[in-house]
């Protein structure tokens, strides 16, 4: 479990293509810590019943384990990660191992680090050549 305090920096991301959101992610704030969910809030553009655009303060309820939101079962609603998690979230997509056809499977007993992936993601990249 990720150690989530009050006043942390985090990063919320919509499954939801519909909405415009920024490179990186919703920038937000840890609010409330509990034993196994915390709360976080965030700013996010939208319009008003008007058609006027404003800025709206929205909370999220997430597991700080998987860091979806409360009650999603199969990850289709909002993701909450530190900017930790965000860079090793990016690391692991840059490491392309699935472009080059290969395929990671990890088991309860086994786990693969992202060092591990990087190294052979190089070792892909000598594939190309």
């Amino acid at each position: 479990m990720t150690g989530y305090k009050v006043r942390d920096e985090v990063r919320v991301f919509m499954r939801n293509r519909y909405v415009d959101e920024p490179e990186g992610g919703f920038v937000g704030e840890v609010t409330k810590v509990g034993r196994r969910y915390a709360t976080a809030v965030y700013e996010r553009a939208s319009t008003n019943w008007r058609h006027e655009p404003e800025t709206r303060t929205v909370a999220v309820e997430f597991d700080m384990d998987t860091g979806y939101e409360r009650g999603d079962h199969n990850g289709n609603g909002l993701r909450v990660m530190t900017p930790e998690q965000l860079m090793l979230d990016q690391r692991r997509a840059a490491a392309a191992l699935e472009a080059a056809g290969v395929e990671i499977q990890i088991s309860r007993e086994r786990f693969v680090t992202l060092e591990q992936i990087e190294a052979l993601a190089e070792v892909v990249k000598g594939w190309e050549d």
